[in-house]
């Protein structure tokens, strides 16, 4: 069913998108050296990157808990099976399918208050994350409630993309988002095996040499500790990263990478 709906989409592709408008003037091709140009510039910006580690710890939401350590954390604490802790798992792309049609309408409206939304927003998102881990409520449906708010609010971490979008010259955007997303990505294999040392460590100390290693929910809440931590550390980044100042800007470039 997969492949049939990439199928699709791969159709609606070829047939829908147009690489630029019919009337409109070609894009002339850039050179090799002002690519590279560009790549410095963005690979030297320390606000690119911070804004990319925060956009990386948003989505460990995602990749890390809904996608991988939740489900059996979720199996761990109802003592439900797997395909039971998955549907409550994916709640958040409930959340997140609910929200992200919507959130760029946001943008407008907070424009001129990005450092306290983007604050705002990890520090709930932690907030309600430790609740789901150290607390749990007992009903599922309230599982579910909480699992579904939390993929609202993480739908805001594509505004840091239009952020980026913004704030860095006309001519270098595709390369700081692509490298914006690059950077998100890349909190993926880190977190993931992160969680399972953290898992293996709390096994080690409660059972004996060489017992089969058997996760109970205090290890999965011990491991998954480092998820809240890196959304207050995201709270703390954003604080620093996004103000009204146009901190990304062409005085920066490279020489022979400005504007034309």
């Amino acid at each position: 069913f997969a492949a049939l709906l990439a199928a699709v989409i791969g159709v609606l592709s070829w047939v829908v998108i147009r690489d630029r408008p019919a009337k409109a003037d070609p894009v002339p091709k850039q050179s090799a050296s002002a690519f590279r140009q560009h790549v410095m510039y963005v690979l030297t910006s320390l606000p690119l990157w911070l804004n990319g580690i925060y956009v990386g710890v948003m989505f460990t939401i995602v990749s890390v808990f809904s996608g991988m350590w939740g489900i059996p954390f979720i199996a761990a604490i109802y003592k439900i099976e797997l395909a039971q802790a998955t549907m409550l798992a994916s709640m958040v792309f409930v959340g997140l399918a609910i929200a992200c049609p919507l959130v760029g309408f946001l943008y407008p409206v907070v424009r001129s208050h990005l450092r306290l939304l983007f604050f705002g927003v990890a520090l709930a998102l932690s907030l309600l994350l430790s609740w789901i881990i150290y607390l749990p409520p007992p009903s599922h449906i309230a599982f579910s409630a909480i699992m579904i708010v939390i993929g609202m609010i993480s739908s805001v971490y594509v505004l840091s993309f239009t952020y980026v979008k913004e704030k860095v010259p006309a001519n270098v955007q595709t390369t700081a988002i692509g490298f914006t997303n690059a950077v998100c990505v890349g909190t993926v294999p880190i977190f993931q095996p992160l969680i399972g040392y953290l898992l293996h460590v709390a096994a080690q100390w409660r059972l004996p040499q060489r017992a089969p290693e058997i996760y109970t929910a205090g290890d999965y809440q011990w491991a998954l500790s480092v998820l809240p931590i890196a959304l207050v550390v995201g709270a703390v980044l954003a604080w620093f990263i996004f103000d009204e100042a146009k901190v990304f800007d062409e005085a920066s470039l490279p020489a022979g990478a400005e504007l034309e």
